[in-house]
Protein backbone atom coordinates (compact mmCIF):
# COMPACT_ATOMS: atom_id res chain seq x y z
CA UNK A 1 0.00 0.00 0.00
CA UNK A 2 1.08 3.57 -0.67
CA UNK A 3 2.31 5.34 2.70
CA UNK A 4 -0.26 8.10 1.49
CA UNK A 5 -2.87 5.81 1.31
CA UNK A 6 -2.20 4.96 5.09
CA UNK A 7 -3.81 5.79 8.42
CA UNK A 8 -2.11 7.74 11.18
CA UNK A 9 -1.58 4.40 12.73
CA UNK A 10 -0.50 2.26 9.94
CA UNK A 11 2.27 5.27 9.16
CA UNK A 12 3.30 5.27 12.88
CA UNK A 13 3.73 1.20 12.65
CA UNK A 14 5.44 1.40 9.21
CA UNK A 15 8.05 3.93 10.93
CA UNK A 16 8.54 1.78 14.25
CA UNK A 17 9.44 -1.27 11.80
CA UNK A 18 11.65 0.98 9.00
CA UNK A 19 13.45 2.68 11.99
CA UNK A 20 14.43 -0.56 13.94
CA UNK A 21 16.28 -1.66 10.61
CA UNK A 22 18.26 1.93 11.93
CA UNK A 23 18.48 0.18 15.35
CA UNK A 24 16.81 3.11 17.06
CA UNK A 25 15.85 2.44 20.62
CA UNK A 26 12.09 1.83 21.48
CA UNK A 27 11.87 4.78 23.39
CA UNK A 28 12.99 7.35 20.48
CA UNK A 29 10.84 5.63 17.73
CA UNK A 30 7.70 6.15 20.33
CA UNK A 31 9.16 9.84 21.25
CA UNK A 32 9.11 10.57 17.63
CA UNK A 33 5.56 9.18 16.55
CA UNK A 34 4.26 11.05 19.16
CA UNK A 35 5.50 14.33 18.25
CA UNK A 36 5.66 14.12 14.84
CA UNK A 37 2.87 15.51 12.23
CA UNK A 38 1.98 13.04 9.59
CA UNK A 39 4.06 14.55 7.01
CA UNK A 40 7.19 13.95 9.32
CA UNK A 41 6.25 10.55 9.50
CA UNK A 42 6.16 9.62 6.03
CA UNK A 43 9.07 11.74 5.51
CA UNK A 44 10.82 10.06 7.66
CA UNK A 45 9.64 6.50 6.48
CA UNK A 46 10.93 7.62 3.07
CA UNK A 47 14.85 8.72 4.60
CA UNK A 48 14.87 5.25 5.91
CA UNK A 49 13.74 3.22 2.81
CA UNK A 50 15.56 5.38 0.87
CA UNK A 51 18.87 4.65 3.03
CA UNK A 52 18.61 1.14 3.46
CA UNK A 53 18.07 1.04 -0.14
CA UNK A 54 21.08 2.76 -0.92
CA UNK A 55 22.71 0.28 1.76
CA UNK A 56 22.14 -2.60 -0.22
CA UNK A 57 23.21 -1.57 -3.01
CA UNK A 58 26.67 -0.23 -1.41
CA UNK A 59 26.59 -3.86 0.10
CA UNK A 60 26.35 -6.10 -3.04
CA UNK A 61 28.86 -3.80 -5.11
CA UNK A 62 31.15 -4.48 -1.68
CA UNK A 63 30.14 -8.08 -1.81
CA UNK A 64 31.29 -8.10 -5.74
CA UNK A 65 34.50 -6.67 -5.36
CA UNK A 66 35.13 -9.06 -2.27
CA UNK A 67 34.57 -12.38 -4.45
CA UNK A 68 36.78 -11.09 -6.98
CA UNK A 69 35.09 -12.75 -10.35
CA UNK A 70 37.57 -12.25 -13.60
CA UNK A 71 34.20 -11.13 -15.11
CA UNK A 72 30.35 -10.57 -14.59
CA UNK A 73 28.13 -13.22 -15.85
CA UNK A 74 24.52 -13.46 -15.01
CA UNK A 75 22.74 -16.61 -14.68
CA UNK A 76 19.45 -14.62 -16.68
CA UNK A 77 21.40 -14.30 -19.99
CA UNK A 78 23.84 -17.34 -19.53
CA UNK A 79 23.92 -19.42 -22.80
CA UNK A 80 24.25 -22.82 -21.36
CA UNK A 81 25.83 -24.04 -24.77
CA UNK A 82 28.83 -22.47 -23.04
CA UNK A 83 29.34 -23.69 -19.72
CA UNK A 84 32.58 -22.64 -18.83
CA UNK A 85 31.66 -19.39 -16.94
CA UNK A 86 28.55 -21.03 -14.98
CA UNK A 87 30.22 -20.95 -11.81
CA UNK A 88 30.27 -17.79 -12.10
CA UNK A 89 27.19 -17.17 -13.10
CA UNK A 90 26.02 -18.49 -10.01
CA UNK A 91 28.49 -16.53 -7.70
CA UNK A 92 27.67 -13.45 -8.85
CA UNK A 93 23.51 -14.52 -8.06
CA UNK A 94 25.05 -15.73 -4.62
CA UNK A 95 26.73 -12.52 -4.21
CA UNK A 96 23.64 -10.45 -5.53
CA UNK A 97 21.80 -12.14 -2.86
CA UNK A 98 23.85 -11.54 -0.23
CA UNK A 99 26.13 -14.37 0.38
CA UNK A 100 30.26 -13.48 0.62
CA UNK A 101 32.04 -15.00 -2.19
CA UNK A 102 35.18 -15.88 -3.46
CA UNK A 103 36.34 -16.76 -6.79
CA UNK A 104 40.21 -18.42 -7.34
CA UNK A 105 41.67 -19.67 -10.41
CA UNK A 106 43.23 -23.05 -8.57
CA UNK A 107 46.69 -21.66 -10.00
CA UNK A 108 46.56 -18.49 -8.25
CA UNK A 109 45.14 -19.79 -4.97
CA UNK A 110 48.02 -22.14 -4.84
CA UNK A 111 50.50 -19.92 -5.59
CA UNK A 112 48.64 -17.63 -2.95
CA UNK A 113 49.08 -20.25 -0.40
CA UNK A 114 52.68 -21.05 -0.73
CA UNK A 115 53.50 -17.40 -0.71
CA UNK A 116 51.40 -17.54 2.65
CA UNK A 117 53.71 -20.26 4.02
CA UNK A 118 56.81 -18.23 3.15
CA UNK A 119 55.34 -15.17 4.96
CA UNK A 120 54.03 -17.35 7.60
CA UNK A 121 50.43 -15.89 7.15
CA UNK A 122 49.03 -19.14 5.88
CA UNK A 123 46.59 -18.64 9.13
CA UNK A 124 45.43 -15.24 8.69
CA UNK A 125 44.52 -16.61 5.17
CA UNK A 126 42.34 -19.71 5.79
CA UNK A 127 40.41 -17.26 8.29
CA UNK A 128 40.35 -14.92 5.36
CA UNK A 129 38.98 -17.49 2.93
CA UNK A 130 36.78 -19.49 5.83
CA UNK A 131 34.58 -15.92 5.94
CA UNK A 132 33.27 -16.77 2.47
CA UNK A 133 29.43 -18.40 2.35
CA UNK A 134 30.31 -19.82 -0.95
CA UNK A 135 34.16 -20.79 -2.44
CA UNK A 136 35.05 -21.05 -6.17
CA UNK A 137 37.97 -23.19 -7.45
CA UNK A 138 38.20 -23.08 -11.24
CA UNK A 139 40.17 -24.40 -13.86
CA UNK A 140 41.21 -27.52 -11.27
CA UNK A 141 43.61 -30.05 -12.71
CA UNK A 142 44.60 -27.80 -15.74
CA UNK A 143 47.80 -27.02 -14.50
CA UNK A 144 49.53 -29.87 -12.88
CA UNK A 145 50.16 -29.02 -8.74
CA UNK A 146 53.18 -30.11 -6.83
CA UNK A 147 52.97 -31.72 -3.65
CA UNK A 148 52.71 -29.02 -1.20
CA UNK A 149 50.45 -26.97 -3.74
CA UNK A 150 48.13 -30.14 -3.25
CA UNK A 151 48.35 -30.32 0.54
CA UNK A 152 47.82 -26.79 0.90
CA UNK A 153 44.66 -26.35 -1.33
CA UNK A 154 43.46 -30.09 0.13
CA UNK A 155 43.70 -27.74 3.15
CA UNK A 156 41.18 -24.96 1.99
CA UNK A 157 38.90 -27.84 0.75
CA UNK A 158 38.96 -29.65 3.76
CA UNK A 159 38.29 -26.38 6.04
CA UNK A 160 35.37 -25.84 3.86
CA UNK A 161 34.01 -29.31 4.23
CA UNK A 162 30.47 -29.23 5.76
CA UNK A 163 30.78 -25.66 6.60
CA UNK A 164 30.04 -23.65 3.50
CA UNK A 165 29.11 -24.44 -0.14
CA UNK A 166 32.00 -25.34 -2.82
CA UNK A 167 31.98 -25.07 -6.48
CA UNK A 168 34.95 -26.96 -8.40
CA UNK A 169 35.12 -26.63 -11.98
CA UNK A 170 37.81 -29.36 -13.88
CA UNK A 171 38.31 -30.94 -17.05
CA UNK A 172 40.37 -33.91 -15.40
CA UNK A 173 38.41 -36.79 -14.64
CA UNK A 174 38.29 -38.24 -10.74
CA UNK A 175 40.52 -40.88 -11.92
CA UNK A 176 43.46 -39.27 -13.24
CA UNK A 177 43.06 -36.39 -10.14
CA UNK A 178 46.05 -38.51 -8.43
CA UNK A 179 48.43 -37.98 -11.51
CA UNK A 180 47.57 -34.09 -11.38
CA UNK A 181 47.98 -33.78 -7.53
CA UNK A 182 51.23 -36.17 -7.60
CA UNK A 183 49.37 -38.09 -4.92
CA UNK A 184 46.49 -40.81 -5.31
CA UNK A 185 45.34 -41.18 -1.45
CA UNK A 186 45.27 -36.82 -1.49
CA UNK A 187 43.29 -37.30 -3.85
CA UNK A 188 40.71 -39.62 -2.99
CA UNK A 189 40.23 -37.37 0.26
CA UNK A 190 39.46 -34.66 -1.88
CA UNK A 191 37.26 -36.10 -4.08
CA UNK A 192 35.28 -37.91 -1.28
CA UNK A 193 34.97 -34.74 0.37
CA UNK A 194 33.87 -33.08 -2.49
CA UNK A 195 31.16 -35.68 -3.37
CA UNK A 196 29.96 -36.20 -0.11
CA UNK A 197 27.27 -33.87 -0.13
CA UNK A 198 28.00 -32.29 -3.29
CA UNK A 199 26.46 -33.10 -6.89
CA UNK A 200 28.61 -33.57 -10.10
CA UNK A 201 27.35 -31.72 -13.21
CA UNK A 202 28.84 -32.73 -16.51
CA UNK A 203 29.23 -31.32 -19.82
CA UNK A 204 30.17 -32.10 -23.22
CA UNK A 205 31.99 -30.13 -25.62
CA UNK A 206 34.88 -27.71 -25.83
CA UNK A 207 35.54 -24.66 -22.97
CA UNK A 208 33.95 -20.93 -24.25
CA UNK A 209 37.56 -20.04 -23.23
CA UNK A 210 38.74 -22.91 -25.47
CA UNK A 211 36.81 -21.89 -28.75
CA UNK A 212 37.99 -18.39 -27.84
CA UNK A 213 41.00 -19.77 -28.24
CA UNK A 214 41.27 -20.99 -31.58
CA UNK A 215 38.82 -17.96 -33.24
CA UNK A 216 42.05 -15.40 -32.10
CA UNK A 217 44.31 -17.92 -33.65
CA UNK A 218 42.30 -17.97 -37.09
CA UNK A 219 42.11 -14.37 -37.21
CA UNK A 220 46.26 -14.32 -36.62
CA UNK A 221 46.67 -16.38 -39.26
Amino acid sequence: MDIEQMTRGQIEAEFAALARTMYFTKSTIAAFSKDATRGQLVAACELIRSENATREENRKARLMRQAKFPAVKSVADFDFGEVTHLSIALGVLAAERGYKVRYFETASLVLMLKAAVADNRLEQVLRDIAKADLLIIDEYGYIPIDIEGARLLYQVMSATYETRSMIVTTNIEFGKWGTVLGDAHLATATIDRIMHHGRLVEFGGQSRRFEEALMMGRSDS
